[in-house]
This record gives C-alpha cells, structure tokens and sequence, in this order.
C-alpha cells in the first residue's frame, strides 16, 4: 500500500463514527468486523485509511485469541479443493495436467 493522501477533517469523522481501538472482546471483535465491511467497497482515500487501521486491529486480535496452525500444503491443498466442491481431475485440467501424470507421481511419493 502506497502513501494515502487524505483529508484529515474527513478521516476523523470517519474516526470519530466507526471508534477503532484495540479489540479485547468478542463483541468488539464483531462490531469491528462489521464496521470494516461497511468501509470495505467505499474507495475513498480516508475510509481506506481508516479500513486497513480495523484491518490491523482485527488482525491483531484473531492472531492473539483465535491462532490459526500453519497447514502443511497437502493440508492446504485440501482445504482449497473441498472449499471449491473439486475433485482431483478439475484442478488437473484447471492447469492443463493430464491426470495420469498425477497418478504417476502420487504412487511414486507413496514407494518412497
């Protein structure tokens, strides 16, 4: 993100009207997410500015209270295809792979 030009007068009304501050709650963890959706579309240099502060804050918190573990990339890869409803073969001709050389290397990595 580059330099933001803004409008003080403006970014603190838009300030003073959402109120961010360090999330140590739940429902302050919801209010937060629902505020930065409502600034999310909205495109002006100070609602933007504004928009990445909650970003930051609600990142903070869901780093401190709701840890996520680092998935391994088969596990990613998983997640991404049920997430999508895919099977092996989408993804495959997604990329332009022909499902047997898939097959080959999944038996390969399983003999070693």
């Amino acid at each position: 993100m580059g330099a933001l030009v803004i409008d003080n007068k403006k970014y603190g009304r838009v300030l003073a009207k959402v109120l961010p501050r360090v999330i140590t709650t739940c429902e302050e963890h919801e209010r937060m997410l629902a505020e930065a959706e409502k600034l999310m579309d909205k495109g002006e240099h100070q609602e933007d500015a504004a928009f990445y502060l909650m970003v930051r804050l609600i990142k903070d918190y869901e780093e401190e209270h709701h840890p996520l573990p680092d998935p391994t990339p088969h596990e990613m890869l998983v997640y991404l295809m049920e997430q999508r409803n895919l099977k092996q073969a989408r993804p495959a001709s997604d990329v332009q792979i022909q499902r047997l050389r898939i097959r080959r290397h999944q038996r390969e990595t399983r003999h070693q």
